[in-house]
């Protein structure tokens, strides 16, 4: 069967590619995964969208959905699950961050966009305050700034219990790390990628080349 899963806030329904796809990253740039993508009239799967499909798990098998649904969910969540864990690869998301070049002011000077140089999908993107994070996602969602960060990171409006209970059932952690590039790091790049690797999201110093698998979403309705 096919997983159709509702998007962030319920603004249209997603398929995620039931097979990662190595060939489009390795050793290319985002911009060319993202016109991999663009090819076959997909976008690259986001931040929001994995947010999604990890609230949607979480409900279908926690509360008895149905069996046929449940199995298909419980296979694609294990497969994304291992995209993750594999030490020696990346896994590359459709989301990224801007910064200014603004030395007195980094903080308020950054913005996350989701759908970066997609054709299929319009970018989503919006200026907030990303101090520097290192750590559990629940320890970065303690202040206001942070919570808005996760918010931002997701396009959802959920609180803080809720997002850690979703990411951590997602990716099956009791601890899930997010990195944002320190400040002084921030005058080197104007655009950061978000990848994964063993569980950690991170907003990734080097947008230059990447190795590792990515997977392509198909929307409904965007």
């Amino acid at each position: 069967m096919t997983l159709e899963i509702p998007g962030p806030e319920n603004k249209y329904s997603f398929i995620i590619d039931k097979e990662p796809d190595y060939a489009s990253t390795n050793g290319k740039s985002p911009q060319e995964v993202m016109g991999y993508f663009n090819k076959q009239g997909k976008g690259l799967i986001t931040y929001p969208e994995l947010y999604a499909f990890y609230a949607f798990s979480k409900d279908i098998l926690e509360n008895n959905g149905d069996l046929e649904v449940k199995v298909e969910c419980e296979q694609l969540l294990n497969k994304i699950r291992a995209d993750f864990t594999n030490p020696v690869k990346y896994f590359m998301l459709g989301s990224f961050m801007q910064t200014k070049k603004d030395p007195e002011n980094f903080n308020r000077n950054s913005k996350i966009i989701h759908y970066g140089k997609s054709k299929v999908a319009i970018p989503e993107e919006g200026w907030l305050n990303i101090p520097f994070y290192k750590g559990d996602i629940s320890d970065i969602m303690v202040s206001d700034d942070g919570l808005k960060f996760m918010q931002a990171m997701i396009s959802k409006n959920d609180d803080r219990k809720t997002i850690e209970e979703n990411i951590k059932f997602g990716t099956n952690s009791k601890i899930v790390p997010m990195k944002t590039p320190p400040e002084f790091r921030r005058d080197e790049l104007d655009y950061y990628q978000v990848l994964v690797s063993e569980n950690t999201f991170m907003i990734y110093f080097d947008t230059t080349r990447c190795c590792g698998s990515a997977r392509g979403v198909k929307y409904i309705n965007k």
